[in-house]
């Protein structure tokens, strides 16, 4: 069955590179691939035009950004994502759960799920991987992921440890409600009944389950409080009434963790490998701050242990160094706020050698471009790079108009397209 999902169409002999296809409700997407991250339904500063010039084949939605905002009313009766932001190809949606951690200056994690404070409206929220799978139902994503507990670069292993293990349990989880959801979706009425009934359950329980870790009495309480509560489980929530369905074939991914230690990541990957995912998505990666040489090899002590035949997603890496050598690792799927962020704070990429996969990333705003009439790249397939000057482009970001971010993300998406492009060319070619 799940071969269905992915080929592997070329294997290098020099590195775990390979080439592959991932056959999708709403299309083929060729491997590796860099997926543009459209945070709110949109990749900022483009339209659905340009991501098709681009041929962007899968872009990434967030899933705690929409169901902040607009709403799983909204996106429930737009029919799903696809519909709402009228995008006829693949999307991935991650699980919230790196947004509920990075996002809220308060936040709570439990065995239940994570508390956070949202940073729309200031309401207290409450995300389990029982919600992140129903958000994600709504949302109809070709791809959705589990719901794992996010940690800074560097913790200790105690902590890496249990957050290897909750996320472990949260996969289960989701697993089990993805399963169910397939079989009928949670009306977005129902949902905002059953997050409201899990966090009741989570905030009674938390203060004993606090005290149980201190005395028998505190234990005793708990003990009561079990015997009086039962955390609500999503067939409660089922009325047969919603008459929306995702129509595409949809596919969950599990999270391997394991932060910063190389035996845990190892023993993560074995695991999330028992619940027999279609494929993978490394995470705990890209927090910030990791050395190089630690995230390669945090990332290839689980991809030597991933089935060969699944596809493996990093999350959140990285830069055009880091993606080439994350494919030498065994990687296919990458999304990364980098091209887009560095396109509004005018960083372009820009290649020196597109065959030796050698670039530089240049400071458009700087005094030397100011009479640079060349072309922000006189290579592109894009009229609007290929004719507007660096010059005018630096004039444009100096002045404040927003068309300086549409043109620098073009550049910058466009790069990253490129260089996947080159990347499946050299593994083909035996290069890589």
């Amino acid at each position: 069955m799940h071969n269905k999902l992915f080929t592997i169409k070329t294997k290098s002999t020099k590195s775990k590179a390979r080439t592959g296809v991932l056959n999708l409700g709403h299309g083929q997407v060729q491997t590796p691939v860099f997926m543009g991250i459209g945070t709110a339904g949109s990749v900022k500063s483009l339209d659905n035009d340009d991501l098709i010039r681009l041929n962007a084949e899968i872009i990434l939605g967030n899933t705690y950004h929409l169901w902040l905002r607009p709403g799983m009313e909204v996106i429930q009766k737009a029919n799903g994502l696809h519909q709402f932001i009228d995008w006829k190809r693949p999307i991935l949606t991650d699980s919230g759960g790196f947004q509920a951690f990075s996002l809220s200056k308060i936040r709570r994690f439990s065995d239940e799920g994570v508390f956070f404070d949202s940073q729309v409206d200031g309401h207290k929220r409450f995300l389990s991987p029982e919600i992140s799978m129903a958000i994600q139902t709504i949302l109809g994503s070709d791809i959705a992921l589990v719901l794992d507990e996010c940690l800074p670069a560097e913790v200790t292993l105690e902590t890496a440890k249990s957050a290897m293990h909750r996320t472990f349990e949260w996969a289960k989880r989701s697993q089990q409600a993805f399963e169910k959801l397939t079989k009928e979706p949670l009306e977005y009425l129902k949902l905002s009944e059953f997050e409201k009934e899990q966090m009741n359950y989570t905030l009674k329980k938390m203060p004993l389950a606090r005290e149980a870790r201190r005395s028998q009495r505190g234990q005793n309480g708990l003990s009561e409080f079990y015997q009086q509560n039962t955390f609500p489980v999503l067939e409660d929530y089922f009325d047969g009434k919603s008459t929306f369905f995702p129509k595409n074939p949809r596919y969950l991914f599990g999270i391997p963790q394991g932060a910063q230690f190389v035996n845990l990541r190892k023993e993560s990957a074995k695991m999330t490998m028992d619940l027999d995912f279609p494929g993978y998505s490394i995470g705990g990666v890209a927090n910030g701050g990791e050395p190089e040489e630690m995230m390669y090899s945090q990332v290839l002590a689980q991809t030597e242990i991933l089935e060969e035949h699944k596809p493996r997603h990093l999350l959140g890496v990285g830069t055009p160094k880091d993606i080439i050598e994350m494919v030498k690792r065994g990687i296919d799927m990458f999304d990364c706020v980098y091209p887009t962020r560095n396109a509004r704070h005018g960083s372009l990429h820009v290649w020196t050698n597109i065959e030796t996969l050698e670039y530089e990333t240049i400071k458009v705003q700087s005094s030397r471009f100011q009479t640079d009439f060349s072309a922000i790249n006189a290579n592109s397939k894009l009229p609007e790079l290929q004719n507007y000057s660096k010059a005018y482009l630096r004039h444009l970001f100096k002045a404040g108009e927003t068309l300086a971010y549409r043109l620098a993300t073009l550049n910058n998406l466009e790069f990253y397209y490129d260089l996947m492009a080159k990347l499946r060319e050299k593994i083909e070619l035996g290069q890589i």
